[in-house]
């Protein structure tokens, strides 16, 4: 996959837990990169964040930015 966005040495892989699917950073404990959501290597043009979520649904092609101040759709 990419990069991770927090410790920027890790990937992120996807995980599957208890509750379904999930994404996380590989040098885990060192770093708490989490998510949801797929994150998609796209900086955010409103605010610069280094990446964006993938909110898609069969009928649409959706992506947010993470950061909660933000939350731009593309």
């Amino acid at each position: 996959m990419a990069k991770c966005p927090v410790c920027g040495k890790g990937e992120i892989t996807q995980k599957k837990g208890k509750t379904g699917i999930f994404y996380a950073c590989t040098k885990y404990p060192d770093c708490k990169f989490i998510s949801n959501k797929k994150p998609i290597a796209q900086k955010c043009t409103e605010c610069d964040s280094t990446y964006l979520l993938d909110e898609s649904t069969p009928d649409e092609k959706r992506y947010i930015c993470p950061n909660t101040e933000c939350k731009t759709v593309y």
